[in-house]
């Protein structure tokens, strides 16, 4: 396995959290995360929604690696990917020939969806 770095190359993780239904970032041995990507499941389907980097750590390509390994873990366990989150849609945009997971952008249909499902999880 390959150690992830950022801009500067400091070594950052990736973990996801299936409880609370999100993945995250954080500095290697650090006590907090510095960003987050949130998803929920959707008809077979992992919806990623939402994601924030702290400000404090905007512009050392924090995101970029949280939504990559994300999308690879979940490729990895066989999960069709549906980006509602615009970063992670402008990623696939940019990266989806280089992405060999089963991805969708969603229609107007999956958004209706969406919300319900958002508004059961009390989100």
């Amino acid at each position: 396995m390959s150690t992830l770095t950022d801009k500067n190359g400091e070594a950052v993780e990736v973990f996801k959290d299936p409880e609370h239904g999100y993945f995250a970032i954080a500095y290697a041995g650090a006590d907090s995360v510095a960003g987050y990507t949130q998803y929920l499941p959707m008809n077979g389907e992992r919806v990623f929604f939402h994601t924030v980097i702290g400000e404090e750590y905007e512009g050392r390509g924090l995101a970029s690696i949280l939504i990559k390994k994300a999308l690879e873990d979940t490729d990895a366990e066989g999960v069709p990917i549906l980006a509602v989150c615009p970063f992670v849609s402008a990623w696939l945009k940019k990266h989806g020939e280089e992405f060999d997971g089963v991805w969708r952008l969603p229609n107007m249909d999956d958004l209706r969806a969406f919300q319900k499902v958002m508004q059961e999880a009390g989100i």
